[in-house]
């Protein structure tokens, strides 16, 4: 078992490698093809002075993927991307689980031009857990997340984009109730995006979290790294492809490994419909995870 946890382990720093680097290669060697442009100046705008209409970027989600992208809300505006629902199914040796969580949202507020205020929440998950001796189940609001994202560049112009997003976890699900750990949690990601070539997009999102353990009895550290790949499929429909990755210590979990898909479409300029389902490709990685929603901008 051990050297299979090793390959995967090594195949996953290999395919990180590769997808930090090559990005950068091609984007300069495309650069040519591109004419140059210049961003208007948007440092003026606050959530006091929201910016106009006709200056604000392009529509920009970081749903349904798992990897967030470093662009942040225009300055005096919000974005709500909910899902009606998102349905996790696993079943490993003699135990099954499912797991709903009901309108997951998420409400994203830009306050300055390169920053964004988010909290998310999810008002109901239903959990059940089957064993061939108990079953379990679990109801209840979700723990609410409070976190900032900062562009640190390429916001509203280039081919690359680098920002932060801080985050903490306050813990608003009942332990009672088997949900949450009852514990403040938190981390920090760093979103990168790549404008390639053929109207194709790379989002790549290492990010480090500190976390309480599967007993509950401490705080870890996860690891984790995610990178999708999207191009446009035809008209306001798009789509993507995603690979993630989840390591640990001291959180007593074993790695884990996903591949996604999904698709968005673009209904107006500030409204999309957007699905996506991740597969389980680790032995121990939840089999499958479904969700479709809407992401809306006002």
């Amino acid at each position: 078992m051990e050297p299979k946890r090793s390959k995967r382990r090594a195949l996953t720093f290999a395919l990180a490698t590769c997808l930090l680097t090559i990005p950068a290669a091609v984007c300069r060697a495309d650069d040519d093809d591109q004419p140059a442009s210049r961003a208007v100046d948007k440092s003026q705008y606050t959530l006091f002075n929201p910016t106009p209409k006709e200056s604000m970027r392009e529509f920009n989600s970081d749903s349904p993927d798992l990897t967030d992208g470093p662009y942040t809300i225009d300055a005096g505006h919000l974005q709500i991307e909910t899902a009606f629902v998102t349905y996790t199914f696993n079943e490993h040796a003699d135990v099954t689980s499912r797991t709903f969580s009901v309108l997951p949202t998420q409400f994203r507020l830009g306050v300055l031009n390169n920053t964004e205020l988010d909290l998310i929440f999810g008002p109901f998950v239903y959990s059940r857990v089957h064993s061939q001796t108990v079953t379990t189940k679990s109801t209840g609001i979700d723990d609410t997340t409070l976190r900032a994202k900062i562009n640190l560049f390429g916001n509203d112009q280039g081919k690359i984009a680098f920002g932060l997003i801080p985050s903490v976890q306050i813990p608003t699900a009942r332990v009672a109730n088997g949900l949450g750990t009852g514990h403040v949690q938190g981390g920090i990601a760093f979103p990168i995006s790549f404008t390639l070539p053929k109207d194709f997009g790379l989002g790549v999102m290492p990010e480090i979290d500190y976390l309480r353990n599967a007993d509950n009895t401490g705080y870890g550290t996860r690891l984790f790294f995610s990178a999708s790949l999207d191009h446009p499929i035809y008209g306001n429909l798009g789509g993507y492809v995603e690979f993630v990755s989840v390591a640990s210590t001291h959180l007593h979990q074993t790695y884990q490994a996903f591949m996604g898909t999904g698709c968005s479409y673009l209904i107006s300029e500030n409204f999309q419909i957007d699905a996506g389902v991740n597969f389980g490709i680790s032995e121990q990685a939840d089999d499958y995870t479904i969700t479709a929603g809407f992401t809306w901008r006002i």
